[in-house]
This record gives C-alpha cells, structure tokens and sequence, in this order.
C-alpha cells in the first residue's frame, strides 16, 4: 500500500516540475516583452512628443502671421489637433502597470489593461490621428491653391500626404498584430496557468 503511493508520487513529480518549469519560463518570457513593449511605447510617445512641441509654436506663429484666412484656421485647427494627440497618449499611458510590488498576478492584469488601451487606440488611430492630419493639412494648402491658383502643388501634396497617412495606419495595425496581440495572448495563458 505504501509503495504504492510512494511510487504514485514519484511519477507523478517529473511532471509537476516540467509543468512549474514551463510556467517560469513563460513568466520571464511574458516580463521580457513586456519591458520590450514598454521600451517601444516610451519611445513612440518621446516621438510625438517631440513632433507635437515643434509643431505647436510653428503654427501657432504661422497662424498671426500667414495672410490666407483659411489657412489661418488650418494653422488653428492643427495646433488643436497636436494637443489632443498629447492628451490621447498621455491617457492611454495612465493605465501603465506599477512594478512588480504588487502580486505577479495583479502586475499581469494591470498590463493587461495597459495593452488593451495600447491596442484600442492604435486600432482606432484612423479616426483620433490620420484623418484631423489629413483635414489640417489640406485645408493649409488649400489656402495658398486658392490664392496662387496653383492646383498641381495641391495634388502633389495630397499624394504625399496619403502616402504618409497609409505607412502611418498599417505601421500601428503591424504593431497590433505582431506585438500586442500575441503579448496579450501569452498573459492570458500565464494567468490561467497561475489560478
């Protein structure tokens, strides 16, 4: 009866350390990608934000000092719309995970959390940056074309302004697709794995 147990036991135990060595590895492979994701953002908001604080005053003084009124409301329009793109990455980034001095499952959750507002707004960048982008900067341009009469600058600066505006939406769709989903799916194996 004994050594019916202990036997029990001892094929039972190769299994339960493969299990619990699988599961370390998948929270270190989880933490890496998570501080490669979290690198990645910090470094796409350092961007913007550099983007933003240059475009801001540019058009800002552009605005006083350009003489097309509807280019004057362009300049106005995009100013705003550089302030929004701020607010927008600055909420999304709110929901950062804290360090690890929480439960490595709360940790795991909260970043959870944190990659849903990361993926919800880079699916949603269409409508909050490409098209605000689009709208200003054409009726910028505009402005001078009715003025100048000059339609072809216009049309070649239509082009690359879509051309900018589709490597910006597939960019953000790639970066759903290859980092955030998959990242969302390894935490989500990892907390079922830990409850």
């Amino acid at each position: 009866m004994m050594e019916d147990e202990l036997v029990k036991i001892w094929q039972s135990s190769p299994n339960t350390e493969v299990i619990k060595f699988e599961k370390s590895r998948l929270m270190v492979d989880v933490q890496s990608g998570l501080s490669r994701i979290e690198m990645a953002i910090k470094a796409r908001d350092r961007h913007e934000l550099m983007a933003c604080l240059a475009i801001i005053p540019a058009f800002g003084i552009t605005a006083c000092f350009i003489p097309f009124l509807l280019s004057k409301i362009a300049c106005i329009l995009i100013v705003a719309w550089s302030i929004f793109v701020l607010i927008r990455l600055k909420q999304a980034k709110k929901n950062k995970p804290c360090s690890l001095s929480a439960s490595y499952r709360d940790y795991l959750l909260q970043s959870k959390v944190f990659l849903q507002a990361q993926r919800q707004m880079l699916n949603t960048v269409l409508w909050w940056y490409i098209l605000p982008f689009l709208v200003g900067c054409n009726l910028f341009l505009l402005g001078f074309v009715m003025n100048s009469g000059k339609i072809a600058v216009l049309l070649k600066a239509e082009v690359v302004f879509v051309i900018i505006s589709v490597i910006i939406y597939y960019l953000n769709k790639h970066v759903v697709r290859t980092m955030l989903d998959p990242k969302l799916e390894q935490i989500d194996a990892v907390l079922q794995a830990i409850e």
